[in-house]
Protein backbone atom coordinates (compact mmCIF):
# COMPACT_ATOMS: atom_id res chain seq x y z
CA UNK A 1 0.00 0.00 0.00
CA UNK A 2 1.46 3.27 -1.11
CA UNK A 3 1.75 5.76 1.76
CA UNK A 4 -0.22 8.94 2.32
CA UNK A 5 1.26 12.02 3.27
CA UNK A 6 -0.83 14.87 5.41
CA UNK A 7 0.05 18.50 3.56
CA UNK A 8 -0.79 21.54 5.47
CA UNK A 9 -3.70 23.64 5.14
CA UNK A 10 -3.27 26.93 2.30
CA UNK A 11 -4.21 30.36 4.96
CA UNK A 12 -5.15 30.96 8.28
CA UNK A 13 -8.83 29.51 9.63
CA UNK A 14 -10.41 32.40 9.83
CA UNK A 15 -9.52 32.25 5.36
CA UNK A 16 -11.13 28.56 5.42
CA UNK A 17 -14.55 27.44 5.14
CA UNK A 18 -14.66 23.41 5.99
CA UNK A 19 -17.39 21.11 4.94
CA UNK A 20 -17.58 17.32 4.87
CA UNK A 21 -19.82 14.97 3.60
CA UNK A 22 -21.34 12.04 5.95
CA UNK A 23 -20.71 9.71 2.99
CA UNK A 24 -17.44 10.15 1.87
CA UNK A 25 -18.60 8.66 -1.95
CA UNK A 26 -20.95 11.80 -2.24
CA UNK A 27 -17.96 14.03 -2.16
CA UNK A 28 -17.15 14.44 -6.26
CA UNK A 29 -16.03 16.58 -8.72
CA UNK A 30 -18.66 15.05 -11.80
CA UNK A 31 -21.21 17.84 -12.77
CA UNK A 32 -23.21 14.91 -14.16
CA UNK A 33 -22.90 12.50 -11.18
CA UNK A 34 -25.89 13.96 -9.21
CA UNK A 35 -28.67 14.66 -11.76
CA UNK A 36 -31.36 15.21 -9.23
CA UNK A 37 -29.43 17.11 -6.71
CA UNK A 38 -30.61 18.08 -2.96
CA UNK A 39 -27.27 20.04 -2.49
CA UNK A 40 -26.35 22.94 -3.70
CA UNK A 41 -22.77 23.26 -2.18
CA UNK A 42 -21.45 20.66 -4.56
CA UNK A 43 -17.49 21.44 -4.82
CA UNK A 44 -18.36 21.56 -8.85
CA UNK A 45 -21.04 24.16 -8.48
CA UNK A 46 -18.04 26.71 -7.61
CA UNK A 47 -15.63 25.46 -10.45
CA UNK A 48 -18.07 26.01 -13.09
CA UNK A 49 -19.66 29.23 -13.91
CA UNK A 50 -23.18 29.20 -15.18
CA UNK A 51 -24.72 31.42 -17.94
CA UNK A 52 -27.39 33.03 -15.23
CA UNK A 53 -27.80 33.40 -11.56
CA UNK A 54 -30.69 35.29 -9.69
CA UNK A 55 -29.31 38.23 -7.11
CA UNK A 56 -32.48 38.59 -4.64
CA UNK A 57 -30.56 41.51 -2.99
CA UNK A 58 -31.00 43.29 -6.58
CA UNK A 59 -33.70 41.49 -8.03
CA UNK A 60 -32.47 40.66 -11.05
CA UNK A 61 -30.34 37.96 -13.27
CA UNK A 62 -26.62 38.41 -13.26
CA UNK A 63 -24.23 36.50 -15.08
CA UNK A 64 -20.55 36.29 -14.72
CA UNK A 65 -20.17 35.28 -18.75
CA UNK A 66 -22.92 37.46 -20.74
CA UNK A 67 -22.63 40.76 -21.40
CA UNK A 68 -26.51 40.79 -22.76
CA UNK A 69 -29.12 38.63 -23.40
CA UNK A 70 -30.95 39.96 -25.88
CA UNK A 71 -35.22 38.42 -26.78
CA UNK A 72 -37.16 38.95 -29.62
CA UNK A 73 -40.09 37.20 -30.49
CA UNK A 74 -38.72 33.18 -30.45
CA UNK A 75 -35.06 34.12 -30.71
CA UNK A 76 -32.60 34.75 -27.66
CA UNK A 77 -29.74 35.57 -28.24
CA UNK A 78 -26.84 35.43 -25.67
CA UNK A 79 -23.77 37.81 -26.14
CA UNK A 80 -20.59 36.67 -24.06
CA UNK A 81 -18.09 38.98 -22.16
CA UNK A 82 -14.74 39.36 -24.34
CA UNK A 83 -11.83 38.02 -22.75
CA UNK A 84 -13.08 35.56 -20.39
CA UNK A 85 -10.91 32.60 -19.66
CA UNK A 86 -10.91 29.13 -17.75
CA UNK A 87 -8.75 28.13 -14.63
CA UNK A 88 -6.07 26.87 -17.19
CA UNK A 89 -6.00 29.96 -19.03
CA UNK A 90 -8.14 28.96 -22.53
CA UNK A 91 -10.35 31.37 -23.88
CA UNK A 92 -14.64 30.64 -23.04
CA UNK A 93 -16.02 31.07 -26.14
CA UNK A 94 -19.09 30.75 -27.78
CA UNK A 95 -18.68 27.34 -28.75
CA UNK A 96 -18.61 26.26 -25.48
CA UNK A 97 -21.51 26.90 -24.53
CA UNK A 98 -23.10 25.45 -27.61
CA UNK A 99 -21.05 21.84 -27.07
CA UNK A 100 -21.80 22.29 -23.59
CA UNK A 101 -25.60 22.05 -24.19
CA UNK A 102 -25.28 19.36 -27.21
CA UNK A 103 -23.76 17.38 -23.91
CA UNK A 104 -26.23 18.05 -21.82
CA UNK A 105 -29.24 17.12 -24.99
CA UNK A 106 -27.26 13.83 -26.63
CA UNK A 107 -26.52 12.35 -22.94
CA UNK A 108 -30.03 11.85 -22.11
CA UNK A 109 -29.18 14.12 -18.55
CA UNK A 110 -32.84 16.04 -17.36
CA UNK A 111 -31.40 19.27 -18.13
CA UNK A 112 -30.77 18.17 -21.92
CA UNK A 113 -34.17 16.97 -21.86
CA UNK A 114 -35.63 20.07 -20.66
CA UNK A 115 -33.26 22.19 -23.55
CA UNK A 116 -35.09 19.37 -26.09
CA UNK A 117 -38.70 20.88 -25.36
CA UNK A 118 -37.58 24.27 -25.35
CA UNK A 119 -35.23 24.85 -28.39
CA UNK A 120 -35.65 24.37 -31.91
CA UNK A 121 -31.86 24.99 -32.75
CA UNK A 122 -29.42 27.28 -31.93
CA UNK A 123 -25.61 28.29 -33.53
CA UNK A 124 -23.08 30.53 -32.83
CA UNK A 125 -22.66 33.52 -34.86
CA UNK A 126 -19.42 34.22 -33.73
CA UNK A 127 -16.94 33.86 -31.17
CA UNK A 128 -18.91 35.61 -28.63
CA UNK A 129 -22.74 35.30 -29.82
CA UNK A 130 -24.98 32.31 -29.67
CA UNK A 131 -28.30 32.27 -31.33
CA UNK A 132 -31.02 30.46 -29.95
CA UNK A 133 -34.56 30.07 -31.51
CA UNK A 134 -37.36 28.84 -29.04
CA UNK A 135 -39.80 26.14 -29.50
CA UNK A 136 -43.87 26.89 -29.73
CA UNK A 137 -44.02 25.76 -26.21
CA UNK A 138 -45.44 28.49 -24.36
CA UNK A 139 -43.05 28.05 -21.47
CA UNK A 140 -40.05 27.30 -23.52
CA UNK A 141 -38.73 31.30 -22.70
CA UNK A 142 -38.86 30.20 -18.74
CA UNK A 143 -37.58 26.63 -19.43
CA UNK A 144 -34.15 27.84 -21.37
CA UNK A 145 -33.90 30.50 -18.59
CA UNK A 146 -33.78 27.72 -15.79
CA UNK A 147 -31.39 25.62 -17.95
CA UNK A 148 -29.05 28.34 -18.57
CA UNK A 149 -29.11 29.01 -13.95
CA UNK A 150 -28.52 25.08 -14.04
CA UNK A 151 -26.69 23.92 -16.68
CA UNK A 152 -22.18 24.72 -15.95
CA UNK A 153 -20.13 25.48 -18.41
CA UNK A 154 -17.33 23.03 -19.64
CA UNK A 155 -14.34 24.18 -21.26
CA UNK A 156 -15.43 21.68 -24.67
CA UNK A 157 -11.62 21.50 -25.61
CA UNK A 158 -10.97 19.19 -22.54
CA UNK A 159 -14.36 17.70 -22.15
CA UNK A 160 -14.38 16.74 -26.39
CA UNK A 161 -10.54 15.52 -25.93
CA UNK A 162 -11.66 12.08 -23.60
CA UNK A 163 -15.20 11.88 -25.18
CA UNK A 164 -15.87 8.53 -26.67
CA UNK A 165 -18.79 8.25 -29.86
CA UNK A 166 -21.20 7.56 -27.60
CA UNK A 167 -21.89 10.05 -25.00
CA UNK A 168 -24.76 8.88 -22.65
CA UNK A 169 -25.28 9.65 -19.19
CA UNK A 170 -23.86 6.54 -17.77
CA UNK A 171 -20.37 6.99 -19.56
CA UNK A 172 -20.80 10.89 -18.33
CA UNK A 173 -21.04 9.65 -14.18
CA UNK A 174 -17.88 7.55 -14.65
CA UNK A 175 -15.80 9.20 -16.77
CA UNK A 176 -12.19 8.95 -16.32
CA UNK A 177 -9.68 11.35 -15.88
CA UNK A 178 -11.78 13.80 -15.54
CA UNK A 179 -11.60 17.45 -16.23
CA UNK A 180 -11.75 19.53 -12.90
CA UNK A 181 -10.93 23.25 -15.33
CA UNK A 182 -14.27 25.60 -15.24
CA UNK A 183 -14.65 29.49 -15.15
CA UNK A 184 -16.50 29.61 -11.54
CA UNK A 185 -15.63 31.71 -8.55
CA UNK A 186 -13.05 28.63 -7.02
CA UNK A 187 -10.07 27.06 -8.82
CA UNK A 188 -9.05 22.87 -7.58
CA UNK A 189 -5.93 23.96 -5.48
CA UNK A 190 -5.37 20.54 -4.19
CA UNK A 191 -6.94 17.13 -3.70
CA UNK A 192 -5.13 14.16 -1.46
CA UNK A 193 -6.00 11.36 0.41
CA UNK A 194 -7.38 14.04 3.68
CA UNK A 195 -9.08 16.84 1.80
CA UNK A 196 -10.52 18.83 -1.52
CA UNK A 197 -9.48 21.97 -1.13
CA UNK A 198 -10.89 25.04 -3.72
CA UNK A 199 -9.13 28.42 -3.90
CA UNK A 200 -11.49 32.20 -4.75
CA UNK A 201 -10.46 32.41 -8.30
CA UNK A 202 -11.51 35.96 -9.59
CA UNK A 203 -11.49 37.23 -13.38
CA UNK A 204 -13.64 40.09 -12.81
CA UNK A 205 -12.19 42.71 -10.13
CA UNK A 206 -15.01 45.02 -10.23
CA UNK A 207 -17.48 42.15 -9.79
CA UNK A 208 -18.54 42.24 -5.80
CA UNK A 209 -20.58 38.86 -5.79
CA UNK A 210 -18.21 36.69 -4.23
CA UNK A 211 -16.83 39.51 -1.99
CA UNK A 212 -18.13 38.09 1.37
CA UNK A 213 -17.05 34.48 0.06
CA UNK A 214 -13.92 33.00 1.85
CA UNK A 215 -10.69 32.52 0.17
CA UNK A 216 -10.45 28.96 0.64
CA UNK A 217 -13.00 26.01 0.63
CA UNK A 218 -11.91 23.20 2.30
CA UNK A 219 -13.59 19.66 1.89
CA UNK A 220 -12.64 16.93 4.24
CA UNK A 221 -12.71 13.09 4.07
CA UNK A 222 -13.50 11.89 7.23
CA UNK A 223 -13.57 7.64 7.34
CA UNK A 224 -15.87 7.96 10.35
CA UNK A 225 -18.78 10.12 11.25
CA UNK A 226 -17.35 10.25 15.09
CA UNK A 227 -14.02 11.86 13.67
CA UNK A 228 -16.40 14.62 11.80
CA UNK A 229 -18.74 15.11 15.11
CA UNK A 230 -15.75 16.10 16.83
CA UNK A 231 -14.54 18.38 14.34
CA UNK A 232 -17.48 20.12 14.18
CA UNK A 233 -17.64 20.02 18.05
CA UNK A 234 -13.82 21.76 17.95
CA UNK A 235 -14.61 24.31 15.39
CA UNK A 236 -12.51 22.66 13.03
CA UNK A 237 -15.26 21.93 10.73
CA UNK A 238 -18.04 24.61 10.00
CA UNK A 239 -20.59 22.00 8.22
CA UNK A 240 -21.53 18.72 7.95
CA UNK A 241 -23.54 17.03 5.54
CA UNK A 242 -25.55 14.63 7.03
CA UNK A 243 -26.80 13.33 3.90
CA UNK A 244 -29.84 10.69 4.61
CA UNK A 245 -32.51 8.76 2.79
CA UNK A 246 -35.18 11.52 3.59
CA UNK A 247 -37.12 12.96 0.91
CA UNK A 248 -35.14 15.29 -1.02
CA UNK A 249 -36.94 18.23 -0.33
CA UNK A 250 -36.42 17.71 3.44
CA UNK A 251 -32.62 16.61 2.90
CA UNK A 252 -32.39 20.43 0.82
CA UNK A 253 -34.32 22.20 3.60
CA UNK A 254 -31.69 20.47 6.29
CA UNK A 255 -28.65 21.23 4.22
CA UNK A 256 -29.81 25.40 3.69
CA UNK A 257 -30.60 25.64 6.90
CA UNK A 258 -27.13 24.75 7.59
CA UNK A 259 -26.05 27.90 5.15
CA UNK A 260 -28.72 30.20 7.44
CA UNK A 261 -26.00 31.42 10.08
CA UNK A 262 -23.37 32.10 7.07
CA UNK A 263 -22.26 35.30 5.90
CA UNK A 264 -21.46 34.51 2.54
CA UNK A 265 -24.56 32.74 2.25
CA UNK A 266 -27.86 33.58 1.53
CA UNK A 267 -30.04 30.42 1.02
CA UNK A 268 -33.37 29.80 -0.62
CA UNK A 269 -36.36 29.21 1.22
CA UNK A 270 -37.19 25.81 0.56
Amino acid sequence: VEPSFYVGLPGDREERFSLAYAKAEDLTLNPFLHEEKTNFFEPYDLIYERLLRYSKAEGKYESGILESISISDRQVVLRIKGELSFHNGFNLLANDVLQTFNLYRASGHRLGQILDEAVDSYTTEDNFTVSISLSDDENAALALFNCLQEIPILPFQLWDAILPAVSDLTVLQEISPLPTVGSGPYRLLRQDDFALILEKYTQQPNSSYYDAYPQYLVYYKYQKEELALAALAHSDLDVFLNLSDSHPQEVMADTLKSFAAMSFWEPDSA
